[in-house]
């Protein structure tokens, strides 16, 4: 019995990296947008009345 390489070229390798790259990149955006989210909100609760308000967008993240 025969068994046959599976052959993979380096094109179909460099697609899937870069689809695990852009995958990646989204959940760390995501993550990062959920933790400046989380510190605006605690900036927000303590900051003295007349201060500036921290304002970010995470619209670009999701």
């Amino acid at each position: 019995m025969k068994f046959s390489k599976l052959s993979s070229t380096p094109k179909t390798d460099l697609k899937y990296q870069s689809v695990d790259f852009c995958f990646l990149k989204a959940r760390l955006l995501g993550k990062l947008c959920t933790k400046l989210e989380e510190w605006q909100a605690d900036v927000v609760k303590n900051r003295p009345a007349g201060r500036f308000q921290l304002t970010m967008s995470c619209t670009a993240a999701s």
